[in-house]
């Protein structure tokens, strides 16, 4: 019972049911019961409901995350679910500083469970529970299984066939605990096209097949517009098919098979909030409705889902905050909603164009190796790190990247899954928010987002650096560059803050040391995400946080009237550039004048100033400032006596779910 994992990064399938297969032969393997509970509750796990989950299989898995120092890699598990005590197994992935396990991927026994609701607990077990690792031919359990892609694959290539069983018995890193046994393989179709293989046979016979073709090298010569159909024989009785009718550059996509659907299984909400894995959004009060969420199962490049394809567009975008708005609804009610929205995104995320790989492929290019790459158009004679024109010149598919507008949308999914195809994206998206910046702006050392020309880019892009740097495997390679950008932007943005005037304690951008105007919001954003560094223990996250704290306050403090003028989309802060003002109401009247028509809160619960509220409660969760807390308390009223908080007021937060701290 216990963390038998040998090897880390090894890719897997998600729990989403994309095709159902015949039942494989189950293994003749020792299902042994389980040890009676005992110890201390390190997690709470939740099990969904459904028909699918009720044809569910005997085995689930699905990430966890731990507090530190409440799980060490010698520590025994069991799951309590009901009245049934079952076995569990944890493969550690990240670690804290003193050794303990941070996040891992959880396998779990589940045959036999009723199919509604169910919640339980993981516990650790007094003492060790050996159990021996789970022995099979992985290959032989893929016999017969062949992958065949046929069309414009890259580089004059128009066919490749791959068996599976030959490169499984060759592959080199795998992964075993008493219950499953995974293997990953990465193999070249073509000059271009990869295919990245994650295989997965659970002790009760159930296979899963996780198939990622990824068109992400960077600096090759041949034209990146492919076009090819992907057959798969030997998976079901008659070959499955997909027809890939443009596959752009720097993108992926994912094709999931297994024999039987798995039992949807999460972390529950509350845990991962409490251990700084997502904001502190406040659980079961109001839940924001759902926005268009479905996706088809797999996401082919070409899908936009309910992202906003054009990234630059403005105005109130549910996937715009330190979440989307589909995490936020899933954390605020967990309970009765299953994840399927942010594992469905993170695989919509593989599409966009935004996965710049080095040769060979596998990693994203490493930006303390390379600070003269750009990601970019212009970046193709930049430096020593040249890509080819040609990288550019052809379609990027519906996405128009742009980091000031810029979705977490791999890291929810890895966090829940624990599947290395999620890592794997989160590392390129956290490459990206520092290869997408012009050079200059991250030179020195190339690691760094802090001067960007706007704040709203700096704060999206430490959310990407931040969330690798805190949940990635140990064994990436990327993730000291990603904590030392984190570390290096925070610093930055300590020297570079005002220390006078009305804006005393707030970050300046490069371009405007002592502005003149300023988009207040941006600075609401910035402090959102120092919130959640503050949670994770960066004591310069709090420093920065705690001195912007003045500026915040004296916003929320505005009477009715002025209120607009202080939170809205621009705000006066000095007559000319250089020159601040000392006084509140100097502003207010320079504001008036320059900016006279200014809309903050529309009665859905969108506007700025829904995130100057967040970002009060934000900053009264973490620095324990009751000032905070009280000023966001009228900032919720928008119609008459009636404040964003109210249950029966479901209008109060619809659409803007990632900005609901209370």
């Amino acid at each position: 019972m216990g963390l038998a994992g040998r090897c880390c990064r090894l890719s897997t399938v998600a729990g989403i049911s994309l095709l159902t297969a015949a039942l494989a032969p189950p293994i003749a393997a020792e299902m042994r019961p389980a040890p009676t509970a005992s110890g201390e509750e390190v997690a709470c796990l939740t099990l969904y409901p459904g028909d699918r989950s009720a044809r569910g299989a005997g085995i689930t898995r699905l990430g966890i995350v731990f507090a530190p120092g409440m799980v060490v890699a010698t520590d025994s598990l069991i799951a309590k679910i009901g009245d049934d005590q079952r076995r569990a197994y944890l493969t550690p992935l990240a670690t804290y500083q003193d050794g303990s396990v941070k996040h891992g991927a959880l396998v779990v026994e589940t045959a036999g469970l009723p199919p509604r609701l169910l919640s339980g607990a993981l516990r650790r077990l007094e003492g060790t529970a050996e159990a021996p690792p789970l022995q099979i031919d992985l290959a032989d359990a893929f016999a017969g299984v062949r992958v065949e892609a046929t069309g414009t694959l890259g580089g004059g290539d128009h066919q490749a066939t791959l068996l599976l069983a030959e490169l499984i018995a060759n592959a080199e890193t795998q992964t075993v605990t008493p219950l499953s046994q995974d293997v990953r393989v990465r193999v070249a179709l073509s000059p271009l096209l990869s295919l990245v293989i994650d295989a997965r046979i659970f002790v009760d016979g159930r296979r899963e097949l996780r198939l990622t073709f990824e068109n992400q090298r960077t600096f090759s010569a041949y034209p990146r517009e492919l076009h090819y159909e992907v057959a798969i024989e030997g998976w079901t009785e008659e070959p499955v098919r997909q027809r890939v009718a443009l596959h752009p550059r720097n993108s992926a996509w994912t094709w999931a098979l297994e024999d039987a659907p798995r039992r949807a299984a999460a972390q529950c909400p509350t845990d991962l909030m409490a251990r700084a894995a997502f904001p502190a959004l406040a659980p079961h009060r109001n839940p924001p409705p759902i926005l268009g969420s479905e996706l088809p199962s797999p996401v082919l490049p070409g899908e936009t889902g309910s992202l906003q394809p054009s990234m630059g567009a403005g105005g109130a975008r549910p996937d715009i905050g330190p979440v989307t708005h589909w995490t936020a609804a899933w954390l605020r009610d967990g309970q009765r909603r299953a994840p399927e929205w942010v594992i469905g995104l993170a695989d919509l995320s593989l599409t966009i164009p935004w996965h710049f790989d080095d040769d060979p492929p596998g990693a994203p290019v490493n930006p303390q190796e390379n600070p003269t790459f750009w990601a970019d158009a212009r970046g193709s004679g930049q430096g020593e790190a040249k890509f080819p024109p040609i990288l550019f010149a052809g379609s990027s598919g519906p996405w128009d990247p742009d980091l000031a507008h810029k979705p977490s949308l791999a890291y929810p999914a890895y966090v829940l899954t624990a599947e290395p195809i999620y890592a794997d994206a989160l590392a390129d998206e956290a490459a990206y928010a520092l290869n997408g910046l012009w050079p200059e702006f991250r030179a020195p050392t190339g690691l760094s987002v802090a001067r960007s020309l706007q704040l709203r880019t700096t704060a999206w892009g430490l959310r990407s650096l931040a969330n690798a740097a805190f949940i990635l495997p140990d064994t990436d390679p990327l993730k000291p560059v990603f904590a030392q950008a984190r570390d290096t932007t925070l610093a930055e943005l300590k020297a570079r803050q005002v220390r006078r005037g009305i804006l005393s304690g707030i970050v300046s951008t490069p371009s405007a040391p002592e502005p003149s105007a300023i988009s207040p919001w941006q600075h609401d954003f910035l402090a959102l995400v120092l919130a959640l560094e503050t949670r994770r223990g960066s004591s310069l996250a709090r420093q920065l946080l705690t001195d912007m704290a003045p500026f915040l306050l004296a916003r929320a403090a505005a009477a009715p009237e002025t209120l607009p003028l202080r939170a809205g989309l621009r705000l006066a802060t000095g007559p000319r550039e250089g020159e601040i003002f000392t006084d509140w109401a100097e502003a207010d009247r320079e504001t008036a004048r320059r900016f006279p028509r200014q809309t903050v809160y529309p009665e859905n619960g969108g506007g700025q100033l829904s995130v100057l509220r967040a970002a009060l409660i934000a900053l009264g969760q973490v620095t324990d400032d009751e000032r905070a807390t009280q000023a966001a308390v009228p900032l919720g009223r928008v119609a008459g006596t009636r404040r964003l908080s109210d249950p029966d007021f479901p209008e109060g937060r619809a659409g803007m779910g990632q900005f609901t701290y209370d």
